[in-house]
């Protein structure tokens, strides 16, 4: 084994381990919700805590040649980070988009974060979601909101503030309950 192999050995099992460890302290450790604001684990963030959402304007997922933006316009809105390269986005998104169609009062919009759109377009039509969906192809949207990673659900008041951020897979009675917290809020 020559001397530069060795050196590229040597390294691969260094950064393997750490690569790993990192990894899994990012899943295993509960991030705060929307940039450090404190939030008990079945709420919204405190109304006097919450920051403004930021300008988020995007080419349109449908209709690349039209730049479109995600506003609350009056209720409650949640905003879904996915990626169709995602396997935990496949399983979340249409849970999320059926828990949204429960609950009166909330709109869904979507940030396809670091995909391209073909594969994002089919992912899309196979779940039926609707305008508008964006596209993030740099992440820089993504990165305004403060995501870490995918899926991660922002849910935005009908003032426009950030209510909760949910970072990972969410699904069933629990995602159910903070789209119903957000309606209840936003009427």
């Amino acid at each position: 084994m020559g001397r530069r192999s060795r050196w590229w050995k040597a390294i691969g099992l260094t950064l393997v381990p750490m690569g790993t460890a990192v990894s899994l302290f990012l899943v295993l450790t509960p991030s705060p919700p929307s940039g450090g604001l404190s939030a008990a684990p079945s709420s919204l963030i405190a109304r006097a805590q919450r920051r403004p959402l930021p300008t988020l304007r995007g080419r349109d997922l449908f209709n690349p040649a039209v730049e479109r933006s995600i506003r609350p316009a009056g209720r409650g809105v949640a905003i879904d980070l996915w990626a169709s390269w995602c396997a935990p986005c496949r399983h979340e998104t249409p849970a999320l988009a059926a828990a949204v169609r429960k609950v009166p009062g909330i709109s869904l919009a979507g940030i396809v974060v670091g995909d391209r759109r073909g594969s994002a377009l089919k992912v899309a039509r196979r779940f039926q979601l609707g305008d508008p969906q964006l596209l993030d192809p740099h992440q820089g949207l993504a990165s305004n909101l403060g995501a870490i990673g995918l899926p991660t659900i922002v849910l935005v008041d009908a003032r426009g503030r950030i209510a909760r951020v949910l970072v990972g897979e969410q699904r069933g009675a629990r995602l159910l309950n903070f789209l119903r917290l957000l309606a209840r809020e936003s009427r």
